[in-house]
């Protein structure tokens, strides 16, 4: 079966990135043909890519061409079935990876000071971008033959937004490898890796968007608190996370280390304390199903979908400000951390990623070849 996965940019490394270059390996696997459409970006992986022109004035005005043009080579019946990931106008199957648009720029809009926020949001307000996404992203809810959200949390903004659509959403629980992220295996030594002292606790903070995932509030929350004093914050993703407020960097001198994009995610879950994710807004934050596959405890928010599998390897605390919240999640869990490493595991062993680009596949398979909603 010929597929078409579109998305108007595409870097390499994310997320998203990760997660469309492991479904088109499994797709592959299983004999079918997957095409990547793209507006900007072609990072080379198991498809084939075909680049669409998108020039035009203004990026509103070049999210709308790229629309246009797959939208044509859809209804030609190009490929026998489609994913969109953001800013079609319709696709077989649509899936708002990052979620939807309105709610992840208001959680951006969020950690701004009073002044920035309603500078911000008059910005929103007249952004020929942002209007066009609204757009794109109301039509694909309306015309897609089916949409599916990664977690409850994408399923009531769906509602909320489109409630048209709510009959044809799904819920599809984003997956994890449970191979690769497992409990054997290598386990990072921060004394060689940081010099530290040996049994000096170390938690984990893994995210390429630092601000929206919440790298502030981390430090802030092992700044507060007195019983977090001897913890270390390892920071992985950004080469250079954004700088923290004076107060923090005094408090958090010499605990907070960058160690910029790692490979070995795995042994650095399996070594770590826990993951300290206090995110404003995750549709489900793939670093906690990775983590906990792994054994390692996870503390995040209950802005993050993942938060749904609950259980006590998972804490999730209402608000990313609430620093001292954070800060008695993460003593509590940091305090049965090796007890906590089993039930981490156990929570998410029914969220298999083969099993989750199965369910895909048959998505994919039940609305091949109908023709977009008029």
């Amino acid at each position: 079966m010929k597929i078409a996965f579109a998305i108007d940019a595409l870097a390499a490394g994310g997320g998203v990135e990760g997660y469309l270059r492991r479904a088109a390996a499994y797709l592959g696997e299983h004999g079918d043909e997957v095409e990547l459409v793209v507006g900007r970006g072609s990072p080379a992986g198991p498809w084939r890519v075909r680049s669409l022109d998108v020039r035009g004035v203004g990026a509103g005005a070049r999210l709308r061409r790229f629309a246009a043009a797959f939208d044509e080579l859809l209804r030609a019946g190009t490929w026998a079935s489609s994913l969109a990931i953001r800013h079609v106008r319709a696709a077989h199957v649509y899936m708002p990876h990052g979620g939807l648009v309105l709610p992840a720029a208001e959680a951006r809009d969020e950690r701004l000071a009073p002044p920035r926020r309603w500078l911000r949001q008059r910005y929103r307000a007249c952004s020929p971008r942002l209007r066009a996404m609204r757009s794109l992203e109301a039509e694909a809810l309306q015309r897609s033959g089916l949409v599916l959200a990664l977690s409850e949390r994408v399923r009531a903004e769906i509602a909320a937004v489109s409630p048209a659509a709510l009959a044809r959403t799904e819920l599809l629980p984003l997956g994890v490898d449970l191979k690769r992220f497992t409990p054997e295996g290598p386990r990072l030594d921060w004394t060689n890796e940081l010099a530290l002292p040996r049994a000096t606790p170390v938690v984990l903070f893994a995210a390429y968007n630092a601000r929206l995932k919440g790298f502030a509030e981390a430090a802030r929350a092992l700044a507060c608190s007195r019983a977090l004093d001897a913890v270390h914050l390892a920071v992985v993703g950004p080469p250079a996370p954004p700088p923290l407020p004076r107060d923090v960097r005094a408090a958090l001198r010499g605990r907070v280390h960058c160690l910029g994009p790692r490979a070995d995610l795995p042994a650095l879950y399996r070594g770590a304390a826990a993951l300290l994710h206090p995110t404003w807004y995750d549709p489900c934050s793939t670093v906690a199903l990775e983590a906990l596959a792994c054994g390692c405890p996870v503390v995040t928010t209950e802005r993050n979908g993942a938060a749904e599998l609950r259980g006590e390897a998972l804490r999730a605390v209402a608000d990313p400000r609430d620093a001292h919240a954070l800060a008695d999640a993460l003593s509590q869990v940091l305090a049965r951390s090796a007890i906590l490493r089993a039930p981490a595991r156990e929570a998410v062993l029914a969220r298999g990623e083969r099993e989750h680009f199965a369910a895909l596949r048959h998505a994919l398979q039940r609305v091949a070849s109908a023709p977009p909603l008029p």
